[in-house]
């Protein structure tokens, strides 16, 4: 796509994460939240590419973590499941972004023995020239 510019966002958890439980991932390399830390876009742009790694998976078959990109609070179709998997990626979808918008990512951890940790999420905004 000739001239854009492509923008990295990363998110992500130091140590374990919340098991059983909806949470939100800091921008960065940081922790989990009840609250939603969201990055403000500068323009608008279209988010694409999502990457999951985590250093411990799950634990077991049906302990599942899933990852939703949102946008101003609201779930999109960028996901990505993890059952027992240290890694995974969404690469089909992709959702447009206006300018300002906030962009955030939700974890939802299926099961109270789960035991992923260290996790990292890339997300990719392209921003057209």
């Amino acid at each position: 796509m000739g001239n854009n510019h492509i923008t990295t966002l990363q998110f992500g958890v130091e140590g374990a994460i919340t098991a059983g439980a909806t949470q939100y991932l800091y921008p960065g390399n940081g922790a989990t939240n009840a609250n939603e830390p969201m990055l403000r876009l500068p323009r608008a742009g279209t988010l694409k590419n999502l990457y999951v790694y985590q250093r411990v998976a799950s634990g077991g078959a049906g302990l599942t973590d899933i990852y939703t990109v949102r946008v101003a609070g609201a779930d999109t179709a960028i996901t990505c499941t993890l059952n027992n998997a240290q890694t995974g990626q969404d690469t089909t979808n992709t959702v447009a972004a206006a300018a300002g918008a906030q962009v955030s990512v939700k974890l939802v951890s299926n099961n109270g023995a789960d035991t992923s940790a260290d996790v990292a999420v890339t997300l990719e905004v392209e921003f057209a020239q």
